[in-house]
């Protein structure tokens, strides 16, 4: 998969390309992580704003609120490892409030198998 960066990396994107690299997230996360940051030239210019609406666009995209908490944990993390590395000088996102998900329902067996088993 093609990156797709049209100058030089900011340091958003070579982080992400790392994370991806060593499997912390898989191809989907990394699609959405370098979305989020379309237009982020410097790691100083991510906000609460830009996280909330990031997690906004992902859930009217169709995604499950399970997966928006965890992508939301993972940019939380990447922001935390930026600050132990000194790349940004606080997380701009710490002391945020996320709300866990309440697990749903689940179908285990689709209607198909069940009729199956009972006949």
């Amino acid at each position: 998969m093609a990156v797709r960066w049209t100058l030089t990396p900011t340091p958003n994107q070579c982080i992400v390309e790392v994370a991806y690299a060593v499997g912390l997230i898989n191809d989907s996360r990394r699609e959405s992580l370098l979305d989020a940051l379309a237009g982020v030239r410097l790691m100083h210019a991510i906000s609460v704003q830009k996280v909330d609406d990031f997690g906004v666009r992902r859930r009217r995209d169709g995604m499950a609120a399970k997966t928006v908490y965890t992508e939301l944990t993972i940019v939380r993390q990447w922001l935390n490892f930026a600050v132990t590395r000194r790349m940004l000088t606080m997380n701009p996102v710490a002391g945020t409030k996320r709300v866990k998900p309440k697990p749903g329902p689940r179908d285990y067996w689709r209607e198909e198998q069940l009729d199956l088993m009972r006949s």
